[in-house]
C-alpha cells in the first residue's frame, strides 16, 4: 500500500533543523552592537548626530563577519535612517560594506 501525497509532504513539515546556538565571540559581538547601540540612541537624543552615527558604525563594525541574521543589524540601519534621511551615510556605508565583501572574495 502506497502512503499518500499528503503523509509525505506531511512527514517531511515535522523534520525541521533545529538553529544552531551562537557561538561565544558572535554572542560578544551582538552585546557589543547592541551596547554601541544604545549609545547613539543617547547621542541622537542630545541630538549630536556625529557621535550618534559614529555609534552605529561601531556597532555595524561589531558584527561584520558574521553571516546570521542579527536583528541589532536591522535597529543600527533603521536609526541611521532617521539621523540621515537623505541617506548620504549609508550609501557610502553600503559601498564600503560591498568593497569588503569583494575583497574577502577575492582572497578566498
Amino acid at each position: 500500500m502506497k502512503p499518500s501525497v499528503t503523509c509525505q509532504s506531511a512527514s517531511k513539515r515535522t523534520h525541521r533543523t533545529r538553529p544552531t546556538p551562537f557561538t561565544p565571540g558572535e554572542v560578544r559581538a551582538k552585546l557589543r552592537a547592541e551596547q554601541f547601540l544604545a549609545e547613539a540612541h543617547y547621542y541622537a537624543s542630545l541630538a549630536d548626530l556625529e557621535m550618534a552615527v559614529r555609534s552605529c558604525m561601531l556597532a555595524l563594525r561589531q558584527t561584520f563577519g558574521i553571516a546570521r541574521y542579527l536583528m541589532v543589524r536591522d535597529q543600527t540601519d533603521d536609526l541611521l535612517a532617521r539621523i540621515d534621511p537623505l541617506q548620504m551615510i549609508r550609501r557610502r556605508l553600503n559601498f564600503v560594506r560591498s568593497t569588503a565583501a569583494t575583497l574577502e572574495r577575492r582572497r578566498s
